[in-house]
């Protein structure tokens, strides 16, 4: 017995040495962490992209006053050198106060009446102190009816009462670039006169400057969107709630923000809505809602509605899309769109799903026709933070994405920003979905932000505004983040040649991680049809696909040069074998006469191990000769598990780097062997403890036997397979899946016929007991769980029992 464990222990360590060389000699390893396994570790890691070169405190400049409570939203007029700032909650301090005259209790009633474009009438009357009634003659536009009942309690005399009630204001500021000392205050505007009529702003919270400096403001609270003229800062025209048999009757309007494209329609993002942007017409009438999402359930909650009675279902919650948060358009025409409502759930599942997937996305691009054709090529799709800190002790969760910004400076096309005030980060991306660069972050320190909300472009530069604080952080571009950009200029323009020269400097001077980067220059050596040094930096910036078609070309290259030499190589070993086997023939036929060669002894290794092919082929008389002529061999069995584990680890370490997902210097062997020896264990285990119980004839070795020789497709297809995956293409991709897919089907049908012949069953009863021990299995598992934790619960009782003793 102890020779027996000796051989065995020898047996695993030989597999163990054998992967580790393998690991070592033939794994090739990045100089950079992988991206797939890091949430934009590498680009956090970059040298900054962007420097913070000042900080705007806006209650400092001249005329402002009070300093800003509630700022919300932020816009730059490149054209005009106007910068607009729109504080959402802000009060003017001469209407926070209004002197009162009374009795020590007054009750205030105002009853305000309005019909269209007809007369509004305003009665105030005051308990102790008299009646009084004002008529207000003026044209109003919609139907509003208001009841606000005030009760003020005040001393005898004269009391500054305060107006809580927020207001909001606009402030339109003249800047110059890199000059935060020449921000100058142009215009306050806190309330509008449209026919007439003065408004008050109340919680404005969304802005938008058209083209020809045209801007309009959601004048939230009030259910309405101003149109402002650029000159006069006069209205043009107030755009009340839209009139649609789509609404619901107790439907209250409340824009967020909005965007004109070149035809004067308006795209606008309300509150509660979550069937899309509303979208106008130039007339401001509305038309229909635009680029609703798209609804992801997951599998369990549509078997779980198949259960339900139609009661149930009506009661059950809805699967509703999220609202947008912010929206930007380009000079295309192209909006987009963010959500910052995405559950942790959602948005993991978003990434699961695949780059290609819209569902969920926290970022889109609708063309005129409401369909996201953002690009999502990249490894991750657009969207923050890719993996989640779980145990993170600030800033937990997935990035809330609460604005976008697109960087049109006629260069760079497609480059947009999203801000995360989760973290405070700001990422950037171009047209493909590539990260760019990353940053900001949440602290007090110059750089970083309270509760980041919105960020606009100035050209290159960028500014940030925080909400906590009111301050503007001004980011200047790095010379970094200058390459970046230039390079991705000349790429757009067809330089390609130039381009990669950025791209190599970047990579030289200043960021070897920067897998765009080797993207780039490997580009260019496609192009020059260097397809060794194309696949060598592709593979260096994770990009298959590319690698793929560069190793297509040299491929074909490949056969070009060899087919002659391989061909007359094929037909000399077919004739060489022809020779030999006509020899050998000879040879029998003289050393054993015409009878022939004897057969060999079954008991012998080389039948053994031939056993184990022929049971693969043919199970069912396998199986039967493996239960009853004792034709199996234990050490068979096990060189069959450890070979099955070897060849897991070949998977993951060897197999070529188009088909392979798994991160090469972070293949641990130890998890190899406990997720082949784990499983069996437990089903060998659950095997003999359920058929013990069922009438199986099959005792434990049996079982053992059985299942381990069940595993030998495993390895006969997958080893060949990892040979076979540097041939193929990504296009031929089907045929290595096939092999991988077809290896486990294989073993899966083996334990299926070695279950049913071991224990003599019929097919039925064998597929039933199946699902029986697959259930004990999970019971296993459970009552170790439970073990483990009760014994881990009693350790630290324990534990703290030694503790208290020691003190004393």
């Amino acid at each position: 017995m102890k020779n027996k464990l000796t051989k065995i222990a020898a047996l695993l360590l030989l597999v163990v040495m054998l992967a580790s060389n393998c690991y070592t000699a033939f794994a090739e390893t990045p100089s950079f962490a992988n991206y797939t396994y890091s949430s934009t570790k590498t680009i956090l890691n970059a040298p900054p992209s962007y420097e913070i070169s000042s900080v705007i405190d806006i209650s400092k400049i001249e005329n402002v006053g009070s300093a800003p409570v509630y700022p919300v939203a932020i816009f730059c007029d490149q054209e005009n050198n106007l910068i607009y700032y729109l504080d959402s909650k802000w009060v003017a301090p001469s209407e926070s106060t209004e002197e009162v005259t009374g009795e020590p209790t007054t009750d205030v009633t105002e009853d305000v009446s309005t019909g269209d474009e007809g007369v509004a009438t305003v009665e105030e009357t005051e308990g102790a102190a008299g009646e009084t009634t004002e008529e207000v003659t003026g044209e109003v536009t919609g139907d509003v009816t208001t009841d606000v009942t005030t009760d003020v309690t005040t001393d005898v005399g004269t009391e500054d009462v305060i107006d809580t009630a927020p207001k909001g204001r606009l402030l339109i500021f003249s800047y110059q670039p890199h000059n935060p000392d020449a921000w100058k205050l142009e215009k306050s505007i806190t309330e509008y006169t449209y026919e007439g009529v003065t408004y008050k702003f109340c919680e404005p919270q969304g802005l938008y400057v058209d083209n020809d400096g045209t801007f309009y403001v959601c004048d939230t609270n009030n259910s309405r969107i101003v149109q402002f003229d650029s000159e006069t800062y006069e209205v043009k025209r107030l755009l009340g709630a839209p009139e649609s048999d789509l609404f619901d009757a107790g439907f209250v309007y409340y824009p967020l923000t909005l965007v004109v494209d070149e035809g004067g329609r308006l795209y606008v993002a309300a509150k509660n809505v979550t069937s899309g942007l509303l979208k106008f017409d130039s007339e401001g009438n509305f038309t229909a809602f635009f680029g609703r999402a798209k609804v992801r359930v997951a599998w369990f909650e549509v078997v779980k509605r198949w259960f339900m009675t139609r009661e149930q279902r009506a009661r059950q919650a809805t699967f509703t899309p999220s609202e947008y948060s912010s929206i930007a358009i380009d000079d295309k025409s192209f909006i987009y769109v963010t959500s910052s409502s995405v559950s942790e759930y959602e948005f993991q599942a978003h990434i699961q799903q695949g780059t290609d997937d819209d569902r969920y996305a926290s970022v889109k691009r609708l063309n005129p026709l409401g369909n996201d054709v953002l690009y999502r090529t990249s490894w991750y799709a657009p969207g923050g933070d890719v993996t989640i800190d779980y145990y993170a002790t600030e800033q937990k969760g997935v990035s809330k994405i609460v604005d976008v910004a697109l960087l049109e400076n006629g260069v760079n096309q497609g480059i947009y920003s999203i801000l995360d005030s989760t973290r405070g980060r700001v990422f950037t991306y171009d047209a493909d979905g590539n990260l760019l660069y990353i940053f900001g972050g949440i602290g007090s320190r110059a750089g970083t932000f309270k509760k980041p909300v919105a960020i606009e472009y100035i050209g290159t530069d960028m500014m940030v505004l925080d909400q906590t604080t009111g301050y503007v952080s001004m980011f200047q571009i790095t010379t970094y983040g200058g390459y970046i950009l230039e390079a991705l200029a000349l790429q757009d323009e067809g330089k390609w040649e130039d381009a990669a020269k950025l791209w190599q400097e970047i990579i030289d001077y200043h960021n070897a991680n920067f897998q765009l980067a080797y993207i780039g220059v490997g580009r260019v050596e496609y192009m020059n049809k260097n397809y060794d040094e194309a696949m060598k930096y592709f593979k260096l910036g994770d990009k298959k696909t590319n690698y793929s078609n560069a190793w297509k070309q040299r491929r074909s290259e490949l056969i070009d040069d060899a087919f002659g030499t391989v061909m007359t190589c094929l037909i000399v070993l077919a004739v060489a074998l022809i020779v030999l086997k006509a020899i050998r023939k000879r040879m029998i036929l003289k050393k054993y006469g015409p009878e022939g060669k004897p057969p060999k002894d079954p008991q012998c290794l080389s039948e053994k191990i031939k056993f184990a092919f022929r049971n693969m082929l043919n199970p069912v008389k396998g199986f039967n000769e493996l239960k009853l002529e004792n034709r199996g061999n234990p050490w068979i069995a096990i060189s069959i598990v450890a070979l099955t584990i070897f060849s897991l680890i070949l998977k993951k370490q060897l197999t070529a780097f188009t088909f392979n997902p798994h991160d090469v210097t972070k293949v641990n062997v130890w998890i190899e062997f406990l997720a082949v020896l784990g499983p069996l264990a437990l089903w060998v285990i659950a095997n003999w403890c359920t058929t013990t119980l069922l009438d199986g004839e099959g005792n434990m070795k049996q079982i053992f036997m059985a299942s381990c020789y069940s595993l030998l497709p495993i390895p006969v297809l997958y080893i060949p397979n990892v040979l076979l995956s540097y041939c193929l293409t990504l296009e031929e991709g089907a045929m290595h899946t096939f092999f991988v897919v077809f290896g486990l089907v294989w073993a899966g049908l083996l334990i299926v016929v070695g279950t049913m012949i071991t224990h003599q069953y019929s097919f039925g009863k064998t597929m039933l007991v199946i699902l029986v021990i697959l259930f004990a299995v999970v019971l296993i598992v459970f009552i170790g769980v439970l073990f483990f934790s009760i014994l881990q619960q009693v350790w630290g009782f324990a534990y703290v029992i030694y503790r208290e003793l020691s003190f004393r």
